[in-house]
């Protein structure tokens, strides 16, 4: 009777304990996946800013070096 008690008790600490131990790995992986997730989300705002800063387009690009070109060659001599 005695063996057979504390075997279902070890039995159902086991169960506790593997219970907890699964719990605390969920909300880990919770936690991981989040910060993944804040972590993303700071890439692309990054990303946006990035985009906001850099000339709209090629065309902007060209323009741009068109104008430089143009006031490079200001005051000299065609010959």
């Amino acid at each position: 009777m005695i063996s057979f008690s504390l075997a279902w008790f070890f039995k159902n600490l086991v169960f506790e304990i593997k219970t907890l131990f699964m719990q605390h790995e969920k909300s880990h992986g919770n936690m991981n996946r989040m910060k993944e997730k804040e972590h993303a989300q700071e890439g692309k705002e990054k990303e946006q800013q990035n985009k906001k800063n850099k000339p709209a387009s090629k065309q902007n690009e060209k323009k741009n070096e068109h104008a430089r070109a143009k006031s490079n060659n200001r005051g000299k001599s065609s010959l």
